[in-house]
C-alpha cells in the first residue's frame, strides 16, 4: 500500500479555507469542530484526520481572536457560534454554557467547568486503571 503524502496548503489556500469555514459558522449559527469538519470539510479537501482538525481549529481560533466568531470548548467539543448567538443560546430547560473565566472567582460558572473537567478526569482515571489492570495481568502471564 502506497501512502500519499498531500502537499503542504499554501497560505492563500489557508486563508480560502477559513473563508469557508467563516461561511458555514454564518449559516449554522452553532456547530462542533467536529461537525464543521463533517459537513463543510469535504468541499475544500479537510479529512476528519487529527492534523485537518489541527488546522481547522487554528483557523477558529484566528477568527475568533479577530472577534468574527467565538470559539469554545463545551465539555469534550469545541464549539463554533457567531458572537451574538451567545446570548440566545441561555435556555431555561437548560443549564449554561460553561464559560472559561480570565478573571478571579465568578462563581456557579466556574464551578460548571470544574466540575465537567473532574468528569473527563474521573473518566480518564478509570480508563488509565483498566489499562493498567490489563498490562498487570500480561505481565503475570509472561512470568509464568
Amino acid at each position: 500500500m502506497v501512502v500519499r503524502r498531500r502537499k503542504r496548503r499554501s497560505s492563500l489556500e489557508v486563508k480560502k479555507l477559513q473563508e469557508h469555514f467563516l461561511q458555514a459558522v454564518q449559516q449554522e449559527e452553532r456547530i462542533s469542530l467536529s461537525g464543521i469538519i463533517e459537513k463543510y470539510g469535504a468541499a475544500v479537501d479537510v479529512k476528519n484526520s487529527p492534523s485537518d482538525k489541527n488546522l481547522v481549529k487554528r483557523q477558529m481560533d484566528q477568527l475568533a481572536a479577530e472577534g468574527k466568531i467565538e470559539f469554545h470548548r463545551a465539555g469534550r467539543e469545541l464549539i463554533a457560534q457567531m458572537p451574538a448567538q451567545a446570548a440566545k443560546i441561555v435556555d431555561t430547560d437548560e443549564e449554561p454554557l460553561p464559560v472559561p473565566s480570565t478573571g478571579p472567582w465568578q462563581g456557579p460558572a466556574d464551578l460548571i467547568v470544574i466540575r465537567a473537567f473532574a468528569v473527563q478526569l474521573e473518566e480518564f482515571s478509570k480508563t488509565l486503571q483498566e489499562q493498567i489492570a490489563t498490562l498487570v495481568r500480561m505481565v503475570e502471564k509472561a512470568s509464568r
